[in-house]
């Protein structure tokens, strides 16, 4: 009995059969960012040939990069894959036009590097790649007649898969606390309607759920609205929410709110001579708990030599009403957090795929006045 979840096969079967036709095709990378490349529709030997690509291709001195474009397949051949997978220290990607899809997703979001003896999360996509959840059914063949104990076989097969996928998502991040697989995305592999896509479009669900977004650097500088999203992100971590909206868009925060919500607090010279500035903002966040108003204070150094590598440093706090240029105090080191991700500079409802658009749309809210400099 084989439990197959793809979107292209009749969806998600769990047939009366001992074997799968089709297998992917594993072989090595070209040269570029993919050392090894799946293409096409998973199946028990893959595993196997991910082994003999690996052997093929050699540990170096960087994380191996597994890249996927497969509309799913066998469900246990992918949670097989996505144990190897966390096991050997392997990190996912999806390419420009490729697909990741169904069974899988399963092994994409099990991405994983090595640091010493520790494993991170480790998974990518390109603006335009896409990565497809939903959950299997049990879907038997109407021409045969099926004994009780055979379908209770079934359901416990697919509950057996289930639970593979929970105990998987559950493997902890030792670097940043997170766990694998979100719940939320577990949640949707586990129920979204097998003849439905539930797909990963916008940031802030690249956000929450650890996919780094290939291309997406720190801007520089930092428009308004940037640093807006920045606090917004960081009082979203700080309470430990995700994927949530802020009460608006910066444009109809601004518009609602007595001035702009971001304001130049500081800027000073680094260093000799002009070697680099360091800026220090106030922005209120779109956030209220009980009433209460949450701001940050995020620090900016520029120039932002190394875009992909640098963090921003954002202390989040209560504030009473009205937008104040006095310094908001950190109390506690828990106040302070360094955001690392320039996802964070994005609106979370912004599309992945239209990351031109929304980078041009928010430069449009400009630079902060720079005459305070100390």
């Amino acid at each position: 009995m084989l439990l197959i979840f793809a979107r292209t096969l009749p969806v998600a079967l769990i047939v009366m059969s001992c074997g799968f036709a089709h297998a992917a095709d594993v072989t090595l990378g070209n040269g570029g960012r993919c050392d090894i490349q799946l293409r096409g529709i998973i199946a028990a030997d893959d595993t196997a040939a991910l082994t003999s690509a690996l052997s093929q291709a050699g540990r170096s001195d960087r994380p191996w990069v597994l890249c996927l474009d497969s509309p799913g397949g066998s469900l246990s051949a992918a949670i097989a894959m996505a144990q190897l997978v966390h096991e050997e220290g392997i990190a996912t990607h999806v390419e420009e036009g490729a697909s990741c899809e169904s069974a899988c997703s399963i092994t994409y979001f099990m991405g994983t590097a090595l640091a010493g003896d520790t494993r991170i999360i480790a998974r990518t996509i390109a603006p335009l790649g896409r990565i497809g959840l939903h959950a299997p059914s049990l879907t038997l063949p109407s021409e045969n007649t099926y004994s009780g104990s055979q379908v209770a076989q079934a359901f416990a097969l697919a509950m057996e898969a289930a639970g593979s996928i929970t105990t998987l998502g559950r493997m902890i991040d030792v670097r940043s606390g997170d766990v694998w697989i979100p719940v939320d995305v577990v949640n949707h592999l586990l129920t979204t309607p097998a003849e439905n896509m539930f797909y990963v479009t916008t940031f802030g669900q690249a956000q929450d759920w650890n996919i780094a977004v290939d291309g997406v650097n720190w801007p520089d500088p930092l428009s308004a609205a940037m640093l807006w999203n920045i606090c917004n992100y960081g009082v979203r971590t700080r309470m430990g929410w995700s994927h949530v909206e802020a009460l608006a868009t910066y444009e109809q925060y601004r518009e609602t709110a007595t001035g702009d919500p971001v304001v130049l607090l500081r800027r000073h010279l680094v260093g000799q001579g002009e070697v680099s500035v360091s800026e220090i903002y106030i922005a209120r966040s779109g956030y209220l708990v009980s009433g209460l108003s949450l701001a940050c204070t995020v620090e900016v150094i520029y120039p932002l030599i190394d875009r992909a590598a640098t963090a921003v440093s954002v202390c989040v706090t209560a504030v009473p009403e009205g937008l104040h240029r006095a310094a908001i105090r950190c109390d506690s080191p828990t106040d302070r957090l360094e955001v690392a991700s320039a996802l964070a500079a994005f609106d979370p409802t912004d599309r992945i795929d239209a990351i031109d658009y929304a980078l041009a749309r928010m430069a449009q809210s400009g630079l902060l006045a720079r005459q305070s400099t100390d």
